[in-house]
Formats: structure tokens, sequence, C-alpha cells
């Protein structure tokens, strides 16, 4: 609606009335809620709404990311459905709009633009490999580091989260932030191994989840995205959740 220039604020305002009005409604119901047929509702409702919303994004990072997740998530819960990827993507490059279509190129200026960006931060941290360029300066000293052929003469950041972390903070945070994220994607690939109390979906989408903000933050420095770091550190916060629970299940049998 917002691309579209059509009723954008009303919309926004009518689906979180309805949301609302939504939650209210199974907040006032008598039945039991989440019941089994919960997830098949909800997935009914939001993977198609989710995917047009994906498409008309044209942001391929985030399609890259998304195929990758469903991948990993296919591959742990259901490795029969992974033939429908790739049926999925050719019927798309062979049926989608011209708009998406288009945006299957390396050769655009957004494209080129990332290359030279990823070469500046590279000057950067041999420049300042321990301590970086400091917070928020990568908009600042991108001037100075710029290749001549990048087409774009400023930048907010690199466009690539390990590049972006150790360009402006060095390598010793950027060492960090890899250890966390292989702790992190170790203990839910442990966590959907031991599958008990159903932590095996739980467990998995968080596995799925990271694995595609990584793949698409090879293209986007999203882990500087609040919106989607903040959903992140939630859902990573599931497999140590699954393992207190196991704990204390655990404890209350012996």
């Amino acid at each position: 609606m917002q691309r579209a220039d059509l009723f954008a604020v009303e919309a926004e305002r009518l689906f979180v009335a309805a949301l609302a009005a939504a939650a209210a409604a199974m907040v006032l119901s008598r039945g039991p809620w989440p019941d089994r047929s919960t997830g098949t509702l909800l997935a009914v409702l939001v993977i198609p709404a989710s995917t047009v919303a994906l498409l008309l994004s044209l942001t391929r990072n985030a399609w890259l990311g998304t195929l990758a997740g469903l991948a990993m998530l296919a591959f742990l819960r259901a490795p029969r459905a992974l033939w429908l990827l790739p049926v999925g993507a050719t019927a798309l490059v062979v049926l989608g709009p011209a708009r998406i279509l288009d945006r299957l190129t390396l050769a655009d200026a957004s494209s080129r633009d990332r290359y030279y960006m990823w070469q500046a931060g590279i000057d950067m941290v041999r420049d300042k490999p321990v301590f970086g360029q400091g917070p928020r300066m990568i908009q600042t000293v991108y001037p100075t580091y710029r290749w001549p052929e990048a087409p774009n003469p400023r930048t907010p950041h690199l466009h690539n989260n390990a590049r972006q972390i150790a360009a402006e903070r060095g390598l010793p945070c950027l060492a960090w932030w890899l250890w966390l994220v292989a702790a992190i994607l170790g203990d839910a690939w442990r966590e959907v191994r031991r599958g008990a109390f159903g932590a095996g979906w739980g467990a998995a989408a968080a596995f799925a989840l990271l694995g595609a903000v990584l793949v698409a933050g090879l293209f986007e420095y999203n882990f500087g995205d609040s919106e989607i770091l903040m959903f992140l550190v939630l859902v990573s916060s599931l497999p140590y959740a699954l393992r207190r629970q196991r704990a204390a299940a655990g404890a209350a049998g012996a």
C-alpha cells in the first residue's frame, strides 16, 4: 500500500486494529488456545501475505536469506519438502513480473557499489585493525576510503555484517561476534537433535532464522536494523529456554 501510495496510513491503522481485535477475541474466548489447528491457521494467514510483501520489497538479500532459511528448516524438519524450493524458484523466474525479474542481475549500480564498498571496508580494517574506525563512523570516513569506481559517493554502512563490524569496531569485536553466532547455532543444533518437549520445531526455527539473517547479511548490514536484531535476539533465546525446560522436567522426574 505504501509503494502504491494508496491509503497507506489508513491500511496500517486497520491492520493494527484487526490485530488488537483478534487478540481480544482470543483472550475472551472460552476455548483452549493454542490448539492443534492454531499453527496451521497462522501459516495459512501469514505465509501468503509474507510472500507477497517479500516479493514487493524488491530486496534481493531478503530473497536469498528467505530461501536459505527455508532450505535449512526443510533439511532439519521436513527433508522431503526440499524439492519444493527449486520448483518454486523456477516458477517465479518463469512467471514472475518484470519488476521482480529485473532485480535478478549483478550488473546494476547497486551490485557494483556493494563490491567497491567491501573493498573500502577491507582498507578500513587494514588501516585500523584493532579498534576500528569507531561506532557510527563509517559514513563519515567512507569518502576517504571510497574507491573511484564506486557509483555512490557516500554510504551509511558497508552492506555486509562482517565487514561492517570489523571496519567499525575492529577485528577483536568481529571475532567475538562470530563466536556468538556460532554458539547460538551450535546450541540450536543440539536442541534440534534432542527434539524433546516439542523442541524440534522451535530450535529448528531459531537455527533457520539465524541462518537466513546471516545469508542476507552477506549483502546488507541487517544486524544494524533494530527491527531485525530485536526479533533475532528473541528467537535466538528459544534453544536456551528449551534447555531450561528440559532440565526442569528432568529434575521433576528425579
